[in-house]
């Protein structure tokens, strides 16, 4: 944008300049001025055009997030009330709101008959910072959406760990993150829950702060 300006204001001074050489007044000072501006501007937009795109973020291999994320750490309020971080290597996480349909995804959870690893899903987006309030609102809306997965709040920011919902995050057998979002999650979701369980995590995944 800054260039774009330097540039028009160097014609400004350039048809200044014509106008001074005509009268014969100043018309040296002019000519330097719409040079520097004029160079100025295109340095800018050269410099501009050649910045380097910013690198995705290692170990990410789907989209979803916009920034490196801990996701061994979610800060979450348990059913309880109890503070927890939940890890997401222990057990895949889903991230809703409450305007989320989640149904397919709970339905294709339950179809799959093999050993498999609890869903764990984390509320977020919803309308009140009340815990107590919120916490009745996903209960609500997991009654009519995915009724006895177990769940969590996060605590702090909407936004700090999906840009979006619903969102899911698990790691592979090599430890790499994956997101997931829209159709892409139940194509991930055998991938997610199938993976070997870590005997030593908790029903839900977390440790207690």
């Amino acid at each position: 944008m800054l260039a774009i300006v330097l540039v028009i204001l160097a014609l400004v001074a350039g048809v200044m300049t014509v106008v001074r050489i005509r009268s014969g007044k100043g018309a040296v000072i002019f000519a330097v001025s719409a040079a520097v501006l004029l160079l100025g501007g295109v340095l800018l937009l050269v410099s501009a055009r050649t910045q380097p795109t910013s690198a995705a973020s290692p170990g990410v291999v789907a989209s979803g997030i916009s920034a490196p994320v801990n996701y061994h750490m979610i800060s979450v309020l348990a059913p309880s009330g109890q503070e927890m971080l939940l890890n997401a290597q222990n057990y895949p996480v889903l991230f809703v709101s409450q305007n989320d349909s989640i149904k397919s995804i709970a339905t294709a959870y339950a179809a799959i008959h093999k050993a498999k690893r609890p869903l764990i899903l984390v509320a977020t987006y919803f309308h009140t910072a009340n815990a107590k309030a919120a916490a009745k609102e996903v209960t609500a809306y997991l009654a009519g959406q995915a009724p006895g997965f177990p769940w969590a709040l996060q605590t702090g920011p909407a936004a700090e760990y999906v840009q979006s919902t619903p969102t899911l995050v698990y790691y592979d057998r090599a430890g790499r993150l994956h997101t997931a979002t829209g159709s892409a999650i139940l194509s991930d979701l055998k991938a997610a829950v199938l993976l070997p369980s870590n005997p030593a995590a908790t029903r839900t995944g977390g440790t207690k702060k």
